[in-house]
């Protein structure tokens, strides 16, 4: 069996970086084949790295032009993991931006918010247009209107959003990404003391760095990156054993919606324990080694405890809620994606496709197949 020298140019990028190194190596797993390079222990490579290694194939963030012209001077087999911009004389595998657009605007409705912003920094890139053209569409077909703000610096959006807060209702502010999110708030936090009761921030990635690391934790959209890089690595195979294949381009639907806030403010008077529960299995459930143990050793608790203070309170014990985190999960994938079965099963953290058929069908009633 031929050896495939896969090179990832990675470096750059950091908030996503290492969820779809994952996939990549997922898929790597299941195809012996396929040998990763590594530099100074990082897989991760920059652009000059990874064309330097001499690689049979590359997958790689795609920043720059001259990036698609080294590919195609070496007839080398590449994937383009990013949408930074829009272009057809590579494959790529990117998350599906107007999708996520969509499910910000969702969620804002669902919280009867009734005042929208778009905020980004990115303005010029592919992703943040399209996030933009699919939360501003679906909020006009329900009759309304959001405000974009573009610029490089965020200060214009504070003071736009510090206006609003004195006189408008609640308001969702959907940023481009969690680092976004973050930088907005901490230009907002020091002079609103109740923050959370004017605005409803929502970012994208689901990056604990940037959603956890100030007063307000924010909700967010986790874009499915492990799948994003499974795909990818899939992709590129497949073109390396046919280089007759045209370029394709294949969009991944978001995974799920992170909804801090309102779990914030259901759980302010309840045991402090709960909030700890419902923001780990939100964040992890995807992963199939979380388990009601992962959970409990997270927030310092045994398991009989977690369940006990679960049940006082009128909640599912932790093995039920992380299984219905993922059965939701599969629920939106079903209706939104062109997945298999097998792969939403992978996806929301089965190991077995048997076991999610057997909790899918107890949970809704019926087979994954006929929800569908």
């Amino acid at each position: 069996m031929q050896t495939i020298r896969l090179a990832l140019a990675l470096r750059r990028s950091s908030a996503e970086r290492f969820v779809t190194e994952l996939g990549i190596h997922d898929y790597a797993r299941e195809h012996p084949e396929i040998e990763i390079i590594c530099k100074d222990g990082s897989h991760s490579l920059s652009w000059e790295d990874a064309l330097a290694s001499e690689p049979d194939a590359l997958i790689g963030y795609f920043h720059q032009p001259w990036h698609i012209e080294r590919v195609r001077e070496r007839s080398l087999p590449a994937v383009c993991i990013n949408s930074v911009f829009d272009h057809t004389e590579t494959s790529c595998v990117r998350v599906d931006s107007y999708a996520v657009g969509v499910m910000a605007a969702e969620y804002f409705l669902e919280l009867g918010c009734k005042d929208f912003t778009y905020i980004t920094d990115v303005s010029q890139h592919y992703y943040s247009c399209q996030r933009q053209d699919g939360f501003c569409d679906h909020l006009k077909k329900h009759g309304h209107h959001a405000e974009c703000i573009s610029s490089e610096s965020l200060e214009p959006a504070a003071l736009w959003l510090q206006k609003k807060m004195s006189s408008d209702p609640l308001s969702g502010v959907f940023c481009v990404n969690d680092r976004n999110a973050r930088a907005l708030l901490n230009l907002l936090e020091p002079a609103n003391a109740n923050l959370e009761d004017s605005l409803v921030v929502l970012g994208v990635d689901n990056d604990p760095f940037y959603y956890e690391n100030g007063a307000v934790i924010f909700s967010s959209i986790d874009v499915n990156h492990r799948h994003v890089g499974y795909l990818a690595a899939k992709t590129l195979h497949q073109r390396y054993l046919d280089h007759a294949l045209p370029p394709s381009c294949t969009e991944v639907p978001p995974l799920q919606l992170h909804q801090r806030y309102q779990l914030a403010r259901k759980l302010q008077n309840q045991h402090p324990a709960l909030g700890l529960v419902f923001q780990k299995i939100n964040a992890d459930f995807a992963d199939a080694s979380l388990t009601a143990e992962v959970v409990a050793k997270h927030c310092g608790l045994s398991v009989r405890s977690l369940n006990r203070i679960l049940k006082d309170h009128g909640h599912a014990p932790l093995a039920a809620n992380i299984l219905d985190a993922r059965v939701r999960a599969a629920k939106k994938l079903l209706e939104r994606s062109n997945l298999t079965l097998e792969q939403i099963a992978y996806t929301v953290g089965f190991n077995e496709y048997t076991t999610f058929y057997r909790s899918f069908k107890k949970s809704i009633g019926t087979a994954p197949s006929a929800f569908r």
